[in-house]
Formats: structure tokens, sequence, C-alpha cells
């Protein structure tokens, strides 16, 4: 499928589209290779349409699956080995018998089984006794519980029976297994309470039922990711990343599960044989992936340091390190070719940062993998080769470790899949590396693939590193912008009310729940109050793009981060998604997207997507939505407002476009009679909350969900280019947002301050969208930016009179530009064009962090 057609399909989806979850589990039991995941649709599906959907489809229960409207339904793929003599659930047959041997020839292809519908938080796979144990975590019936089931495969091959494991009161995510001994197994997973984000364990057997239960990572730090693996002698390894300091780093633990069940029956905390923590000055380490080579465990996690290039961009350089613990002593990972870092043994940078263009791409690039094949390590990374400017066509990159940690020489395994799993223990039988991944060109439930890629055709990989010459790791002193510059307060127009803050915002950005985005959404939350230093963030993921959705369980998780990370007076991340609506009715550009976002969460609140048949227009969409419980706003270059007592304000700048100075579409809209705050937010799937080009000011009494709810429904906001330039502008003693009226052929004063980070090129105060005065206290020339080493503001008083001689009702606002470059979209600077560039200075995604312009939310004055 070309990006064409990808666009296509993401624009204007079928009733009936295929869904799948972006992560992939995968296991090789004895010769057979499974897979699992789940798959949704994009409208309402009842038993008859999932038995008619395929003809391998077993759905448990018809009165379970009977219209499951949104919901997802277990996918369970396996793949039969070559003369394999494997159980029925290797090769789909309907008898309990072996299967017949094929000879050495490859099976026909993998073999497909759905299960009964449920809200699907996570889903893994265990080997046991060469036969897989299907694990997953499903949304329970309140809006926060959740429950861990298993299943085996049927005889048929089909999914066994459910047996529910454990309930909880809180989402189990990113839900780890593995088996132990004799029908006891391991559960670990990330755990969101409104105090903590903890890693909980859990051990089962399965006759025995529950032995054990509880947290196992800090109770003092947040900590999320974790891993786990059994070594020879039965020793039970944990990994996990925690975040303290500031930056992100690594835990590795190791139990016996003797320990684990000794300690539930005492009611103590389980001490742990060995216990590691690993981390370095300046860089983020966080999740953890471990194998063990007979007792002795091997860690790798995927490091970042933030690069900022010679434009004022800024990014992540990310890679893989690790680490061998052997006897009790680590051997560290090492590429002695590596140009820079010979901790370095898996490079991210390829089509990850940008050397030209920073391009969305659908697998998981930031997933490094650590298997153990044919007893030794095995370390892979999903590389989306930058040169092809593919979203949907990725490739494998695979390379051994060493005993002595050294890394052998790269190589592309496979191509043309995403999302790529492989078993955590497998074998290459005829020189095949067994893995699972998703192909986009497939349909339905065959896009989930299961193949075995030939190690002999597989060809070398490198990496120029020169590529990425104009990447600098970035200094404090390089963005003084951070959490401590300074606050900017005034006294509220309404007398009695004391006064405003300026709050800052950035509430359009994507998590890794977007599939062509990276950043998990504590990365975020965390890099907006580390580097950006804002005040409000936004994690606004799309409902739909193609194959897949923002999922129940999805938007549980993201109301159960809102409630661990928002704290009045301190920081606020509301629950909130992106409406990606497209209209073919609209010109020049179908785009008519909304952020939405509830910053007054009703209970039960549920998304709703324009997949599901009850929002599938905007019309229908806008009818869940109250201004008083949120915030809704158009963005892009062009949208139609349908109702303006929801629709208060549109982003008029982003990473993507500075839509305010490259296109007259919004001024329309103004002239027209709209009434319309600005809003400025970097619509960043890089995950560089508040830097990413884009800013949103709210003047707002406190920060509180109300009041700043409140500050967006009366457009009491400033939108900016990235840079915290504080506009304070009275318009005949009206503040931003406000209305007037004053008497016609009589003038009246019109004041603006400015308080900016760099000198000020220009000034223009606006009625009706023209100048009325325009004030240039520094030249306009290619001057470059002056940095604040003091984080002291530049400042500005600027003052006009204005009169209107005709009764009507005009708008006023004001523009400030600062020293520097524009940092616009357009090749030629100042085009009239909708679309977005690829070819230009910043091109696509990329935006300086701090740009130069500012622009206050309009003013109404009504003459009578």
């Amino acid at each position: 499928m070309t990006n064409e057609q990808k666009e296509a399909y993401f624009k204007y989806p079928g009733e009936r589209e295929p869904c799948l979850s972006r992560h992939v589990a995968c296991v090789q039991a004895g010769q057979s290779l499974a897979a699992a995941g789940y798959i949704g649709y994009t409208g309402q599906l009842d038993a008859a349409d999932m038995r008619s959907s395929s003809r391998d489809n077993r759905v448990q229960a018809a009165a379970e699956a009977a219209s499951a409207v949104g919901a997802e339904y277990l996918l369970f793929a396996t793949l039969q080995g070559p003369g394999s003599n494997q159980p029925g659930w290797g090769v789909g047959q309907s008898g309990a018998g072996p299967a017949e041997s094929t000879g050495p020839e490859e099976p026909a292809g993998p073999t497909y089984h759905t299960g009964p519908p449920a809200n699907l938080l996570s889903v893994t796979l265990v080997e046991d006794a060469d036969q897989p144990l299907l694990c997953w975590s499903e949304l329970g019936s309140s809006d926060e519980g959740s429950l861990l089931c298993v299943a085996r495969p049927a005889p048929d091959g089909s999914i066994g029976t459910r047996q529910r494991v454990f309930s909880s009161p809180h989402a189990i995510c990113r839900l780890k297994a593995c088996a132990l001994d004799n029908r006891l197994y391991v559960f670990c997973w990330e755990q969101i309470t409104r105090q903590r984000c903890q890693v909980y364990t859990l051990l089962w057997h399965e006759e025995e039922g529950l032995l054990f239960e509880a947290p196992m990572s800090d109770s003092l730090l947040d900590s999320f990711r974790p891993d786990l693996a059994v070594d020879q002698a039965g020793r039970l390894w944990m990994a996990w990343d925690q975040y303290r300091g500031g930056h992100y780093e690594i835990v590795l633990a190791a139990y016996r599960p003797e320990q684990l069940q000794s300690a539930a029956a005492s009611g103590t905390e389980p001490q742990a044989d060995i216990g590691k923590t690993f981390g370095a000055k300046g860089e983020d380490w966080n999740a953890a992936k471990l194998v063990c080579v007979e007792n002795d465990p091997v860690c790798i996690w995927r490091g970042a340091v933030e690069v900022r290039d010679d434009r004022g961009i800024v990014d992540h350089y990310s890679f893989v390190k690790g680490v061998w613990l052997q006897d009790g002593h680590p051997i560290g990972l090492h590429d002695a070719a590596h140009p820079s870092d010979a901790g370095i043994v898996l490079d991210l940078r390829e089509g990850l940062l940008p050397r030209k263009a920073s391009k969305g791409y659908v697998g998981l690039r930031r997933n490094p993998q650590l298997v153990l094949v044919d007893g030794a390590p095995l370390l892979a990374c999903e590389v989306r080769p930058e040169a092809t400017q593919t979203s949907v066509a990725g490739q494998l990159v695979c390379r051994r470790v060493r005993r002595d940690g050294r890394v052998e020489d790269a190589l592309v395994v496979d191509r043309g899949g995403y999302c790529y799993a492989l078993p955590p223990r497998c074998s290459t039988a005829g020189g095949r590396l067994p893995l699972a991944c998703y192909r986009f060109e497939k349909q339905d439930r065959e896009i989930l693939d299961l193949s075995r890629a030939s190690l002999a055709d597989a060809d070398p990989y490198g990496l120029d590193a020169s590529d990425w010459d104009s990447w600098k790791r970035e200094t404090p002193e390089d963005d003084t912008q951070g959490s401590d510059w300074p606050r900017y307060t005034l006294s509220a127009v309404d007398s009695g009310k004391g006064q405003y803050t300026l709050y800052w915002a950035d509430t359009h950005c994507h998590t890794v729940m977007s599939p062509d985005a990276e950043g998990d959404p504590d990365e975020l939350i965390h890099y907006a109050r580390r580097y950006a230093g804002i005040d409000v963030v936004g994690l606004v993921d799309n409902d739909f793009y193609p194959h897949k959705v923002l999922t129940r369980g999805e938007w549980v998780l993201k109301k159960a981060i809102a409630r661990r990370f928002s704290r009045n007076g301190e920081f606020l991340c509301p629950p909130a998604w992106e409406f990606t609506y497209h209209d073919r009715s609209l010109s020049p550009s179908d785009f008519n997207h909304r952020a939405v976002l509830h910053f007054l969460l009703p209970e039960g609140r549920q998304v709703a997507r324009r997949t599901d048949p009850d929002s599938r227009t905007l019309d229908r969409f806008l009818e869940t939505i109250s201004s008083e419980t949120s915030l809704v706003y158009s963005h892009h270059c062009s949208y139609e407002i349908r109702d303006q007592r929801i629709e208060r304000s549109t982003e008029i700048v982003s990473s993507w476009r500075v839509c305010m100075e490259e296109t007259s579409f919004t001024m329309d809209q103004l002239l027209a009679g709209m009434r319309l705050g600005f809003i400025g937010s970097s619509d960043t799937h890089r995950y560089v909350p508040g830097r990413g080009g884009a800013l949103t000011g709210i003047y707002a009494e406190e920060l509180t969900p109300e009041a700043i709810l409140d500050a967006y429904n009366k457009r009491r906001i400033i939108a900016t280019q990235g840079s915290k330039i504080a506009l304070d502008l009275r318009v005949a003693g009206a503040f931003i947002g406000d209305d007037v009226s004053v008497t016609v052929g009589q003038s009246f004063p019109i004041e603006l301050s400015v308080h900016a980070p760099a000198p000020i090129a220009s000034v223009e105060i606006l009625r009706d969208g023209q100048p009325i005065h325009r004030h240039e206290p520094a030249p306009r020339s290619g001057e470059q930016p002056a940095r604040s080493a003091e984080r002291k503001p530049h400042t500005l008083q600027v003052s006009c009179d204005d009169q209107l001689n005709h009764s009507g009702t005009h708008f006023y606002h004001a523009k400030v530009r600062l020293v520097g470059d524009e940092a616009l979209n357009d090749v030629d600077g100042r085009g009239a064009g909708l679309s977005y560039v690829n070819d230009s200075r910043y091109p696509h995604n990329l935006a300086a962090a701090r740009g130069v312009y500012a622009w206050t939310s309009p003013v109404w004055v009504t003459s009578e």
C-alpha cells in the first residue's frame, strides 16, 4: 500500500475496517510460532459479523459476542513449524491429536482465531511446556478496575476457556508474564494509582490459585515498564525504570519464588537476593528488557539525550545500552566501532532523529527487543529508513551479543513490516529467525503476519554518523525559558478578583497511543515539566488512524494518568484526544479535526470517536460535548466551525504551520463574524511538549481545572510560536477576549505591555486584521535572537488611541515579533498554500522550539 492509499484510508475509513493493538506478543512453542494481540473494527460488530469475517473464526459464546460497540477481540495466530508434529493448537485442526508431518516445507500460512469481545488493556504470551498460555488484562465493571485473565489453546486451535486470575481496582497495563515451574506463573505490570505509578507482581498457581501479590517498586518513586525472566536455578529476575531526581534510571532485582510466598504468608515485604540500579548523568534510561543466559541476566534499556540543531529545533538522540551480569559482576555491552559512545549497542537515530524531515511511522521505533536465539542474546530494533519516506513499512535490524559483551555487526533481517515482535526464546532451525509483525497491505486479521526470516539473506546494516552532525547535545544555556522563567502576573480586570497569573500550556501533543508518534505518556509529562516548564499539557491522541483506534482501555489509562499527575496549583494533564474528522465538502483542505480536553470529566465519560456509530459526523460529536466541562478547538490551516457555544477558539500556530502568518483563513473567519480566541499548541509527534514550536498563555486566577477552563471559555488567552512572551492588551479598558462598548466618534485608549525573552523587533496593534499602530524597537534584519542568561525579560509599553466613526462591531488584537528567524513552513515564506511542506527550512513537523511570534486573542469593540 502506498502512502497516498494509506492517507485516503486514514481520512475516510469504512464501517468495518480492522484496527489492531500496537504491541504484538510472540512465542515459539516447540517448532510452532504463536502471536497474540487484539483486533477491533470501526463500527458495531455482532456475532454474525465475526463469524462471517473469516473462515477460521471461533467466537466462544454467541451471547458474549452479540453487539459489542467499540470492543476489541483477542487475536491469536499460529504458524506450524516445518515438518512439525505439533499439537492441534499449532495448525488449527479440529482434532485433539498431533498433526500429520508435512515434511520440511514451510506451511501455507498462519491460522487465525478470535476470542470474545472485551475492552482490552494488554496482551502477552507465555511459553509453557511447548504450549502457549495466552494472558491479558481487560476492563472490569468499574471505571478504573481491570481483570487479569488467561486461556490455553483449545484442542481445535481456538482460544480456550477464559480463567480469571486477579481483579484489580486499577488498570493493569504493560502486562508481562513467564512460567516458573509446575504450573506456577509470575505476572508483572505497571499500575497507575492516584498517588503513584507502581510495578506490581503476582505469583499464581493454576490449581492452588493466588500465592503472592504486591507492589515491588519503591513506594516513594513513580516506576514504569517492567520486564521479567527466569534463570536456570528458578530465580525470578525483574527490571523496570523509575523516575528520580529529574531522570529515569533502571532497577534490576532478583527474587526466589519461595521468598515471595514467605513474604505473603508473613505480611512482610519481599527482600531481593540481588538489587542494582543503573543510571547516567544527563541521560534518561527506561524500558528495560531482560533475558537470562543460564543463571546470568542480560538487561538492556533505551536511552535518550536532548539535542538541538542550529535552527533551534530540539529533539532526542535515542539509543540502546545494556549490561550482562556475570557471577554478580556487571559487564557493559559495547560496540567499539560506535563513533561517539562505545556503550551504545543499538543506534536508533535512523528515521527517528531527522536528517531532513520528521515523518510519521506506524511502527515502534523506540521498542528495542532482547531475546535468546539458540541460547545466545540477540538485540533487535525496528527502523524506518528515512530515505524511503514510507510511513507503513519498516525494517527489523538485529545483532548478536558475545559473552564478553561485544556486539556483532548489525543485519537487516526483514523488510516491509511494522510493530515487529520476536519470541523471548527461539531457535533458528534451518537458518530462519521466527518473527511476528503487521503487514499494512494485508486485510483483516491477516494484517498480523507470522513468518521465518532467512538469516542467510540478511543484509549488513550501518549508519553514517555524519548525517546527524547538525545535532548537538543541548546544554542548560541553550534554552532559558524552562521552569525557572519568571512568572507574569497582573491585576484582574474585574474588580474583586485579585490577580491573573499567566500559565503556559501545550494542549495538543501526541504519545505512542497515536500510531505515528513516539513517547510514552509519562515521558511527555516529565518532559513538559522538566524541560519546557509548562503548567498544562494535553495528550491529544488520534481517535483513528489506519489499523488503529484509541481504545476504551487506552481512554481509561488516559484518565488514570490525569488523576495521577494532575495537582491543583502545580500541573494539569486533563484526559484528551483528537477527533480526527475529515469532510470532503471543505476546500481547499478537507481537514476538520478537533482537540478535545476534558478539564472537568464526568464520571464514566467515554471517548466519542469518529469511528463510533453515534459520533461519525462532526455535528453528532459536538452533541456529546459541553463547554462547562471540556475544551474543544479546531486546528490546521482550514476548518469549519459548527457551534460557537462550544468551539470558542482555534489553533493558529503549531509545529506544522504558522497558520496566522502563512494563510488568511482564520482572519477571514473573524471578518465573517466568528468569535475565536487564539491557541498555540505544538501538535508534536516527537514527544517534545512545550518545545515543539507553539504555546498558549492562559490568564487565570489559579491553576485549577475550573479556572483554566473558564479562561479558555472567555478567550483570555494568547498564542505564541513557542516563546514565553507575555502580552497584556487593553482596549478601551477591556482585557483580552472581552467585549466592550464605545461611543461613535469618541476616541478610546489602547495599551499593550510586552515581556519577552529576547529583543523585540516589532509590535503591531490591529483592527479587523489591519495594522493601526506599529512600533519597531529593534531592526528587522537577520539578527539572531539574544539569550537572557539571567532569565530577565525584555519589556516594552506601547499605547495609541483609536476611534470608530460608524456603528458596528470590530475586533482588535496585538501581534509581536522578536528578533530572529520567522521559522515558517512555507518555502516562499509567505505563501497561501494549506498543505504541509517537506522541502522548506522547517519541514513537516519540525519547528524551532522558541519562535519569534506572539498574538493576543481579540478584544471585540462595539460602537454605538
